[in-house]
């Protein structure tokens, strides 16, 4: 070992006593202060690394607001357009994916398909889609919610209420919903069915807000399910009503949506199996 380090100090001496040693070190540095200098990195969810390199200019545009691969500052009612239409496209097709590998892992699918009995219902077995409920809407869901829901039955009760009830129609969640500038909500109750034993309700607004890298969407939503007794039920949707939500999800300028769909299914595919 001190013979390496000899012999590397001996070698960095005769390359710096030299003048193109010298020469050739200073232009590097020189350009290695120069980069950190000019070259930036920005928000880009286009990418698998969520971020782009640009130089300082197209930096100061993009802290402006600027999306650069349009040159414009796109409106906020664009940005929220564009976030939930790859919102709605990616949930689908990760949940998908999640689906798919619990059937090759473990051998079967989730317990949505298993315990589902084509007898008892007047309906085909659900897939994983958004879903909107056509005998109510946003106002009166929670009084019509809980008098129709069978809790002596509570294994079957939701896909009964949804489907039978409710008359649920598998939807393009982009066809329904009405944006205006930085804020958008469905014209009727919409649920996502997802590979998990959860349904998730959408009654509340989508928003979204400036942020310094961006944006972020306020994803508001409650998760119900099969095995909720009516007292758990009264108290999410209670808890539902009052919550505020909360912005969890970034988009850059161009209304790309930091959703890697790769990168969560690695990250959750063994915890929603089982």
């Amino acid at each position: 070992m001190d013979n390496l380090k000899k012999l590397i100090t001996k070698t960095t001496n005769l390359l710096l006593g030299t003048n193109i040693s010298k020469i050739v070190s200073i232009l590097i540095l020189f350009l290695i202060v120069y980069l950190a200098y000019s070259v930036k990195t920005i928000p880009d969810y286009r990418k698998k690394s969520g971020f782009d390199i640009v130089w300082k200019s197209d930096h100061v545009k993009y802290q402006q607001g600027y999306c650069l691969s349009e040159n414009r500052i796109l409106s906020e009612e664009e940005i929220l357009r564009k976030a939930l239409t790859q919102y709605f496209t990616k949930t689908i097709k990760l949940s998908q994916n999640i689906e798919d590998f619990r059937v090759h892992y473990y051998g079967r699918r989730s317990k949505l398909y298993w315990q589902f009995d084509q007898t008892k219902y007047n309906f085909e077995k659900p897939k994983i889609a958004y879903y909107s409920l056509e005998n109510l809407n946003v106002e009166n869901f929670n009084d019509q919610f809980l008098k129709k829901y069978n809790f002596e039955n509570t294994r079957t009760g939701l896909l009964e209420l949804f489907f039978d009830k409710f008359n649920a129609k598998e939807i393009n969640p982009m066809d329904i919903i009405h944006i205006k500038g930085g804020t958008a909500y469905f014209s009727k109750p919409v649920f996502w069915l997802s590979e998990r034993e959860f349904y998730t309700i959408f009654l509340k607004e989508f928003k979204v807000r400036k942020s310094r890298e961006g944006y972020e969407l306020l994803e508001n939503s409650e998760g119900l399910s099969e095995g909720f007794g009516k007292r758990r039920i009264e108290y999410y949707l209670q808890h539902y009503a009052r919550d505020e939500g909360y912005y969890d999800l970034k988009i850059d300028n161009c209304g790309n949506l930091d959703f890697n769909i790769e990168k969560i299914f690695e990250e959750v595919k063994f915890l929603t199996g089982g």
